[in-house]
């Protein structure tokens, strides 16, 4: 199996390394342990991409700050 570094795992959300770490400290991602950290189920890492793509598609853009 092949699993995904913290940072493939960012990359594939759009977010920051920081941002993933917070996700699994807050329970909404898991992650596999090894020796040199976390690594990520790449289906699970999907499953989390389409879930915030379909919340933010329904979402109005927001307003500019002047």
């Amino acid at each position: 199996m092949h699993l995904l570094s913290t940072t493939q795992a960012a990359r594939l959300l759009g977010l920051s390394d920081q941002a993933v770490r917070h996700l699994v400290r807050t329970g909404r991602l898991s992650r596999v342990k090894s020796p040199h950290g976390s690594l990520f189920e790449p289906s699970v890492i999907e499953r989390l991409r389409r879930d915030r793509a379909s919340k933010t598609a329904g979402s109005p853009a927001p307003a500019a700050v002047r």
